[in-house]
């Protein structure tokens, strides 16, 4: 996801009016199990990229991380 509006690298985002909200990307996989009807267990991975720059537009501040999350659902 594009979240830069109105800026060019190297230039101010004051000057050009605009924000450095930097480029978002994600890649996940997920993993369900239904043992039975009534019990249910997930889980997911993610990993993410954000490429930002500063607000003069000149450092990469951006950051990386992954995340694993899990889930039992129980119905009755």
């Amino acid at each position: 996801m594009n979240l830069n509006s109105n800026v060019t690298p190297g230039i101010s985002q004051t000057v050009t009016g605009g924000i450095y909200g930097g480029l978002q990307k994600i890649v996940g996989v997920g993993l369900g199990w239904y043992p039975n009807d009534w019990i249910r267990f997930y889980m997911q991975f993610q990993y993410v990229n954000v490429d930002e720059l500063n607000p003069a537009g000149t450092t990469q501040i951006g950051q990386q991380f992954e995340t694993l999350a899990g889930r039992v659902q129980i119905a009755f």
